[in-house]
């Protein structure tokens, strides 16, 4: 009797869904395994939900396992991609196109914008 037991733990235990910690997917009890919709990571294993990245940083969908995943998004047209705090606005009488560009430029002589 001891010995039938020990079997039906076994069966149960292995029955137990999860998520490989490498797959950057999380658990959802009704259909296992699914990716992280993008701008959302997880650590997989038994996690049953997705962590949205900060505020202006995303992944694309089942690619981030942690929140260093997470990249700036690219700035509009007027703004320039501080690494630290993201995209900001240009000064006046500079501009950008936008992207990842790490700065802004200066109008020519005579010319100008207003911030951003």
């Amino acid at each position: 009797m001891e010995h039938g037991r020990r079997l039906v733990l076994v069966y149960t235990v292995s029955r137990r869904k999860r998520c490989g910690a490498w797959t950057r997917k999380y658990l959802d009890q009704q259909s296992g395994c699914q990716d992280c919709p993008a701008d959302q990571w997880s650590t997989g294993g038994n996690t049953p939900m997705c962590t949205r990245c900060p505020d202006g940083k995303g992944v694309d969908s089942g690619q981030g396992s942690s929140e260093e995943n997470c990249v700036w998004k690219p700035c509009s047209a007027g703004q320039y991609l501080d690494q630290q705090n993201g995209c900001q606005d240009c000064p006046a009488d500079q501009w950008s196109t936008g992207g990842n560009t790490p700065m802004c430029t200066r109008c020519p002589d005579g010319k100008g914008v207003d911030s951003g």
